[in-house]
This record gives C-alpha cells, sequence and structure tokens, in this order.
C-alpha cells in the first residue's frame, strides 16, 4: 500500500507509514531510524500529514547525522508516495538544458582537486555556495566564462551550488568526503 491509497481511516492507514518505517530500519539500522523517528515527532502535530513527517524526518537526519541516511530514506518514501524525495546526488527533476557544465566533481569530493563551472553563452552568473545548514560558504559575481572551487578547508558533507542569471537560478548538489 502506498499514500496514494489510502482510505482515510486511521488504524488501516497507519500501516503505509509503519511499513514504510520497518523498510527504513532495515536499511539505516533500527537504532539509527527509531532515533530519527523518535527525534522528528517533537517537529509534528495532530495535523502532521504522512508526506510532511516524510520531510520532517530528512530534517532531523539531517541535523542529528548530518544527512547522512537521507537518501536512503527518500528511495523508501517515494515508494509510498509520500513525495517526490531525493535518491541520488544527481536527481534532476526536469530535463532542462543548463547553460554550464560542471566538471571534476569526484575530485571536489574526493579533496584531490577544484570543482569547475564552464559556462556556455555569453552570460553573466552570479554563483553562490552554500552548505546544508543555509550557510553561506562562498559568492562571487558576474562570472562568464568560467569558475573553479576548491574543496581544501571543507567539512564532509552536502553543499549547495547556486548558479544565477537575470531572473533564472539553478541549484547543483556536490558532496565532500572526510578526509
Amino acid at each position: 500500500k502506498n499514500y496514494l491509497e489510502r482510505i482515510n481511516d486511521i488504524y488501516r492507514d497507519a500501516e503505509i507509514w509503519t511499513s514504510c518505517m520497518l523498510d527504513i530500519g532495515e536499511a539505516i539500522g533500527l537504532d539509527t531510524m527509531v532515533d530519527i523517528m523518535l527525534s522528528s515527532i517533537s517537529l509534528m502535530t495532530a495535523a502532521t500529514t504522512m508526506p510532511e513527517a516524510a520531510q520532517m524526518m530528512l530534517t532531523t537526519d539531517s541535523l542529528l547525522y548530518g544527512g547522512k541516511h537521507m537518501l536512503t530514506m527518500g528511495v523508501y518514501f517515494n515508494e509510498r508516495k509520500f513525495g517526490d524525495f531525493p535518491v541520488g546526488l544527481s536527481t534532476q527533476s526536469n530535463m532542462e538544458t543548463k547553460p554550464f557544465e560542471i566538471f571534476n566533481s569526484l575530485g571536489f569530493a574526493n579533496g584531490t582537486g577544484s570543482v569547475t563551472i564552464q559556462f556556455n553563452d555569453a552570460n553573466e552568473y552570479d554563483i553562490s555556495f552554500t552548505n546544508m545548514h543555509g550557510k553561506l560558504i562562498h559568492q562571487s559575481n558576474n562570472i562568464s566564462i568560467m569558475y573553479s572551487l576548491d574543496a581544501k578547508g571543507l567539512d564532509a558533507g552536502i553543499y549547495i551550488l547556486s548558479i544565477t542569471t537575470k531572473n533564472k537560478t539553478w541549484h547543483q548538489k556536490l558532496v565532500k568526503f572526510g578526509d
């Protein structure tokens, strides 16, 4: 059963949530899943829906474990139709053509090199680089051909690269592994 097949009976629909929690527990460990679930309860109300609870669990995983289980939990939340959660680092919801290409993300992830953004047109772009907590790590404006970001000095984690021109913004996830 999934969330779209619910019948609005609190007891019979509960199996959708509990089955999902058991699946996640098998994948990331029951102790870890229970820790995330119990810690996220304080964010919930009596009116919280299952999709909202799923998002709250992902937020809690981000706070407790730095988002370590986010992609795994996303797979099971998507199976139960709680939403469209990320299940991979390069998940792209729409396949629009971006006016740039990103090179050496593996070197960036390993801390052995810089990630390079190469632009495919003559526009000027603003770049911002934030961590998963929303803290601005770096910002540059009026970039037009190529730009590089070095991973040295960055903590392990997931980062968001935002590239903006005129009235359009693109976001790209980058990962930095531990040393």
